[in-house]
């Protein structure tokens, strides 16, 4: 876990790297008005036919918020927040969004949805209302599927009325980030059931998402046996779903991608377990493949698996082309998760020390996130590259908006406290790294706690607290005496401390049980003053560009 850990196996290090998209795609959309919006989600309902023609839900129309105040005082209110977020939803490449004038002749009026559908051809209708309680201002959003309707979801928001128009913006990126995320659910449970005929198949990979969604909450929750026992269930339901639909790709990339979950219970066990799962999951991307050549679904989940194999092998070996050409291939717009692969690759590409290349690939990946599937991962890597480029302030922007968006997300705590550690642009704050360490104990695993400490003895090394950082390092090392993971963060300690030749000792040690980081160590600017150092460019042999 922590900041090495994130460079070579992504953001959510010390975590499953579960599909987050296709996971909570399903379990959020099952659990979103209960058996009628099953019903709804499935084939058969378009099958039917009693709704119409099915339209395009990325073609948006942002109805006019109705004023509900009593004499029409909050009119402009209403209106200004209406154009807001238009605007905002129209800078989502992903998105085709009606203009203000557009749906102006709507406003006030009770048209019937299907009504609105057609005139204006789209296939979601956004409506809301504004209204005032003494000193709140009350916002109330819809998501409404506008060939059937039916209100997909609503969200109620809050916010003081003497701040309206210093939150005014604030407000419209609130709700254009809920429309989005609830919007990206329902568009992919339409594509994805276009591709099957088979209704029950259909149900069963709804299903399968589901039980991937509860080993994620039993995984958080420390039960691994368990969440184990819900990816066998995940495994089952994908593959009975691809036996009624012998030409459908998506339940067998599925399967590949629990066993990519596989591989991550499997890392505290043999090496043998972990290459099991690999070699599974190889099984059905090749299957995926040859059933959809050139899938790019497919092609990524490969990559991915290739990735976290070599980067989770105990030797040598670094991300290769194969790996990274799959992810390339993958990372693409007629993949619903090019979000995801692009985060992956530019996981891989900090891996490697193309620390440049990774940040911008992470900007694409985070762009091309139009339904913040993958936001928490993106920011995270965003912060991540950055500080690694020196970039500093852009560095402390990508990390302060992942706290405010993700406050109960300890990677943008933690992000923080390195930043106080490592960015020398700043003062060496030592009250607020312990506060933040104090956050981080109750947010992150209790296991990583040593590490922040030693995380914190950097920051009093910077302060030229030196007795006190000695006092930290010692007390961090009694608490987790078998954490190889500490020999890192104790190294970087040491090179704050000015210690080089304890932190060579230190990354010597570390390098023979992790030897995967190699090549990002090359690059990592905290051991610039090491670059030269014969013993370092031993243990880093290629020598740093």
């Amino acid at each position: 876990a922590g900041e090495l850990d994130a460079a070579v196996n992504g953001p959510e290090a010390g975590r499953a790297p579960w599909s987050r998209r296709a996971l909570y795609a399903a379990a959020l959309a099952l659990g979103i008005g209960g058996a009628s919006w099953l019903a709804y989600s499935t084939p058969s309902s378009v099958a039917g036919g009693k709704a119409g023609p099915e339209t395009d839900p990325t073609h948006v129309a942002v109805l006019y918020f109705d004023d509900l105040s009593d004499k029409g005082t909050l009119r402009p209110v209403a209106d200004g927040l209406t154009e807001d977020l238009i605007d905002a939803l129209g800078q989502v490449t992903a998105l085709h969004v009606v203009s203000p004038n557009g749906v102006r002749p709507y406003a006030g009026r009770h048209t019937p949805p299907d009504s609105i559908a057609r005139a204006l051809e789209v296939g979601t209708l956004v409506a809301g209302s504004v209204e005032r309680s003494g000193d709140v201002l009350r916002v109330t959003a819809r998501l409404i599927d506008a060939r059937s309707g039916l209100q997909l979801q609503s969200r109620t928001l809050q916010y003081p009325f003497g701040d309206l128009f210093a939150l005014q913006g604030e407000l419209a990126q609130e709700v254009s980030r809920f429309m989005r995320e609830r919007l990206g659910r329902e568009i992919l449970l339409r594509e994805g059931r276009k591709a099957t005929k088979s209704v029950a198949g259909w149900e069963l990979l709804q299903q399968g998402e589901a039980s991937r969604a509860t080993a994620r909450l039993l995984s958080d929750q420390g039960d691994a046996s368990a969440a184990g026992r819900s990816l066998d269930a995940a495994d089952s339901q994908f593959g009975r779903a691809a036996t009624l639909d012998h030409n459908w790709a998506d339940p067998v990339v599925l399967r590949g991608w629990v066993a990519l979950d596989r591989m991550e219970f499997s890392e505290t066990e043999p090496a043998d377990s972990v290459k099991l799962w690999y070699g599974q999951g190889l099984v059905h991307a090749q299957r995926a493949l040859d059933l959809r050549p050139q899938y790019p679904p497919a092609l990524e989940l490969r990559g991915s698996l290739r990735y976290r194999h070599l980067v989770s092998a105990d030797s040598a070996a670094t991300p290769g082309t194969d790996a990274e050409a799959d992810l390339r291939a993958g990372a693409v717009p007629a993949n619903p998760s090019q979000a995801r692969a692009l985060g992956t690759l530019s996981a891989l590409l900090q891996a490697t020390g193309r620390l440049a290349e990774a940040n911008l690939i992470a900007a694409r990946a985070y762009e091309a996130d139009a339904f913040l599937f993958d936001s928490p991962q993106l920011l995270f890597r965003l912060y991540h590259t950055s500080l690694d480029l020196g970039r500093e302030p852009e560095a402390v922007r990508w990390c302060d908006a992942g706290r405010s968006r993700f406050p109960g997300d300890w990677r943008f705590t933690f992000c923080q406290l390195r930043i106080l550690a490592l960015a020398g642009t700043l003062q060496p704050d030592v009250a607020k790294a312990w506060s933040l360490v104090d956050t981080l104990e109750r947010l992150s695993p209790p296991a990583y706690l040593p590490r922040w400490q030693l995380v914190v003895a950097g920051v009093l090394g910077r302060a030229g607290m030196r007795d006190s950082a000695e006092a930290v390092i010692r007390r961090a090392r009694a608490a987790a005496p078998d954490d190889s993971e500490l020999d890192f963060y104790e190294a970087e300690a040491r090179m704050l401390l000015g210690d080089h030749q304890a932190a060579l000792r230190l990354l010597d040690r570390y390098l023979r049980t992790n030897p995967r980081f190699r090549a990002y160590l090359r690059v990592y600017p905290l051991f610039r003053p090491l670059w030269n150092d014969p013993r370092f460019q031993a243990l880093v042999p290629k020598s740093p560009t």
